[in-house]
């Protein structure tokens, strides 16, 4: 009978949709993770509940930001803001004032400023439940080193203080070396290996009776971490505008940061001006000086003429001349006054000496050399608040020296063209001159060289005036010098960024998820038996019958007639299914094998044996595993001789081997008996051929315990005689080799009409919601005995 045909529709694969076979595939992926739910569920409250031991042992970090405007000082003294007027001359830059500032804000130099006044290098902390508070200014203890010893700290030094036997008991650690002692008395100093260390107690603290732990560190390691790493800093490109953003563990710690910072900043911007503005007074009262002395000499000699002369009142009598050519007066004296300028400013830039120093403002009226000069000045200033805190080699020192020679370079060009055009001026004048001294020659002698001495002082008298006036808008500049940097947004929220609750939360419990689905992940991946019938539809078309039970009493034989064991109505249900099965004439012989020992197959055949009888038909049950026969075992059979005794022809007649049970008495169990040494040569034999057919014309069903094919050849032999096999697999044991194994022997026909049983599923624990969609309709009345189980052999 064909295959097919034999089967009635249990081989019969329905085609799937693809579309319902992904969901079906998806639907099985989801459901073998979550039979394991329990421990999935396990895991990610084991994992929250570390989630919530790791936010207690973590301080609360909290982000403070504070913004500042800079200010353009174009009208500070020295410190103009002269882009265009720089690219007016030739000497272009891109650098931004909020660009520049911004380095100024995070140099080292004034970083060192701020750790030094809020004492940053060293913390104090306590412990509060799981982790460690930072104390700040709140600490009960004050421990400072020698001043010079700071800066020759190569590691941290750590401290802890705690009382002890009526004092308080100090323990260090400095570079791998421990030390200790008990102080009674404070102030106290003790030696370490950092150097003296000084204690002072802080009266009426009320964190005297805490374990103080204090850690001091290179001043200069903590304020190359506040520039490079502590501070953020971020422009606004639209306004010159510097963002500043600090975090730290304690609140007045961080607010403290920004404002000291903004501060200090402030104030090396007033005192930089301050020095400029002092540069410029200090060169004006010497030029003064000087002009002093030149004055007198002038008017000593307007004194000494008019004795000579016997003058007495010439300044009236050249009154009306004068008035007559008063713009040329008022032009000559400016242009010999800004001439004069231009050769001090030439002096001072061309001698060596004055090389990188503040160009002073003497009041020039060419605004083009005057503003290249103070660009010069602006970026001398800059150049000096940036390489206090970095190397020769940062890009940004680089820039600037390179911008400062190029600006030096403008500035004696500038004086050179200057001074070229004040000449021209003079000479034009001196032309003028020349024709007003033509009309003045009708003028008696004595009043010509008055009016030449008298012009010579007014010169001097107004030079001198223009540098007292500068000097007292130096002086002014000291006295009202303002900030540089306007507080926009003071630090004043603190903001809690760590740790974040919600985020340690998420994190901790995908971990919790993803550690179980991860382990089930890798176990499915290396685990290559099989663990239900999904497993083996997967693996072969071969028709696949049922599922049995995991059995977990301490038999393998159970009470058949029970409605309270799952196997005993599965095996009732296996019957059915063979009933249909064995449907053609004199089908009654069913052959019961597996690939290797352990998968149940002995334990398949008795029990199914014993569910035929109960339909109150003559059922025989033959052991035919000839080298490792169980049944008689299985069964407490006390005769030793079976089925090899007949076919070794001991015995004649093989109703003298059979044995029965008062239980099932329509079950007869014909045993394999003593092992042979020669178990194809009796399979084969003819006895065997007419035992099976004396046993069709005795018996309704014949059920077959064989040898497994994986081990021996002997069922191959038997097969012969049987209707169908059936053929047992085991969950959690038999290899998915063992699958294509069967696969192999039905495409080459050495067992006919193969039907498959997976036998030992664990139905009760977790895994049965998995095959609940199959619904066999057992189970779920049984209780917690609806499975029976030890393992079976």
């Amino acid at each position: 009978m064909n295959q097919e045909n034999a089967t009635n529709g249990f081989s019969q694969q329905q085609p799937q949709q693809p579309r319902v076979k992904e969901i079906s595939d998806l639907r099985e992926i989801i459901e073998s993770y979550l039979i394991y739910w329990k421990w999935i569920v396990a895991a990610m409250v084991v994992a929250l509940v570390a989630a919530g031991v790791y936010i207690m042992t973590q301080p609360s970090i909290y982000e403070f930001k504070a913004s500042v405007l800079i200010i353009d000082p174009k009208n500070q003294m020295n410190e103009l803001s002269i882009l265009n007027e720089l690219k007016q001359v030739g000497l272009n830059t891109n650098t931004k004032l909020a660009t520049n500032e911004e380095k100024v804000l995070k140099s080292t130099h004034l970083m060192k400023r701020v750790v030094s006044e809020l004492d940053l290098h060293t913390t104090y902390s306590r412990k509060v439940s799981l982790h460690k508070e930072d104390m700040y200014k709140d600490s009960p203890f004050r421990v400072t080193l020698d001043s010079a010893m700071y800066v020759q700290l190569k590691s941290q030094l750590y401290l802890t203080i705690h009382r002890k036997n009526g004092g308080f008991q100090l323990t260090g650690k400095y570079d791998q070396e421990h030390f200790s002692e008990l102080i009674h008395d404070f102030p106290a100093t003790i030696a370490s290996p950092a150097g003296p260390i000084t204690v002072v107690k802080v009266p009426d603290s009320p964190f005297a009776d805490h374990t103080t732990y204090v850690t001091i560190e290179n001043p200069t390691t903590t304020a190359i971490w506040l520039a490079n790493v502590g501070i953020k800093s971020e422009i606004d490109k639209n306004a010159d505008e510097i963002r500043l953003s600090f975090r730290a563990n304690n609140i007045q710690r961080g607010q403290d940061v920004l404002t000291t910072l903004i501060r200090l900043y402030n104030r090396d911007a007033v005192e930089q001006i301050t020095q400029s503005a002092a540069f410029t007074s200090v060169f004006i009262k010497n030029r003064l000086d000087l002009l002093t002395n030149e004055l007198s000499v002038v008017e000593q000699k307007i004194e000494d003429y008019k004795q000579t002369n016997e003058m007495t009142n010439i300044e009236s009598d050249a009154e009306l001349l004068l008035s007559n050519n008063l713009r040329f007066t008022e032009n000559y004296l400016e242009a010999e006054i800004q001439l004069q300028l231009i050769e001090y400013m030439e002096q001072f830039v061309k001698n060596p000496s004055n090389k990188n120093q503040l160009i002073p403002d003497l009041g020039l009226s060419d605004r083009g050399l005057m503003n290249v000069i103070n660009e010069y000045n602006l970026l001398l200033l800059s150049r000096k608040k940036i390489e206090e805190g970095t190397s020769d080699k940062n890009p940004v020192l680089v820039t600037l020296n390179r911008q400062i020679e190029e600006a030096h370079s403008a500035i004696l060009v500038g004086i050179t063209n200057s001074k070229r055009g004040f000449q021209m001026s003079a000479r034009k004048l001196e032309d003028q001159n020349q024709q007003f001294r033509g009309r003045l020659r009708s003028i008696p002698r004595q009043e010509r060289e008055f009016v030449e001495i008298k012009r010579q002082q007014q010169v001097k008298e107004a030079l001198y005036v223009f540098l007292l006036q500068k000097g007292e808008e130096a002086h002014m500049s000291m006295a009202i010098a303002t900030n540089k940097a306007r507080l926009l947004n003071e630090p004043d929220e603190a903001k809690k960024v760590a740790p974040r609750t919600v985020v340690v939360f998420t994190v901790f419990m995908m971990l919790g998820l993803i550690f179980p689905v991860s382990i089930i992940f890798f176990r499915n991946l290396m685990n290559t038996t099989i663990r239900n019938r999904v497993d083996v539809e997967r693996l072969t078309n071969l028709p696949l019958l049922l599922e049995l039970s995991h059995n977990k009493n301490a038999e393998p034989v159970f009470d058949h007639r029970s409605n309270e064991i799952a196997n005993a109505e599965l095996f009732r249900l296996l019957r059915a299914k063979l009933q249909f099965v064995l449907s053609g004439e004199n089908e009654k012989v069913i052959l019961v094998t597996s690939t290797q020992p352990g998968e149940g197959k002995t334990f398949v055949s008795i029990n199914l044996a014993i569910t035929l009888s109960l339909l109150d038909k003559k059922v025989v049950l033959v052991g035919l595993d000839l080298r490792k026969p169980m049944v008689a075992k299985v069964l407490n059979l006390s005769s030793k001789e079976g089925v090899t005794s007949y076919l070794a022809g001991q015995v004649s007649d093989y109703h003298e081997l059979l044995d029965t049970t008062d239980q099932y008495p329509n079950l007869h169990v014909l045993p394999a008996g003593i092992i042979p040494p020669n178990p194809n040569e009796l399979i084969i034999n003819e006895r065997f051929d007419k035992l099976f057919e004396q046993l069709r014309e005795e018996y309704d069903y014949i059920v077959l315990d064989t040898s497994p094919v994986g081990a021996v050849s002997d069922t191959y032999l038997v097969d012969r005689v049987a209707d169908m096999c059936l053929f047992v697999c085991r969950s959690e044991y038999s290899d998915t080799r063992n699958i294509e194994f069967v696969n192999r022997l039905n495409a080459e026909g050495s067992l006919r009409r193969i039907y498959l049983v997976v036998n030992d599923v664990d139905f009760e624990s977790h895994k049965y919601a998995y095959y609940r969609r199959y619904g066999y309709g057992y189970g779920y009345a049984y209780g917690n005995d609806q499975v029976a189980g030890t393992k079976k052999k």
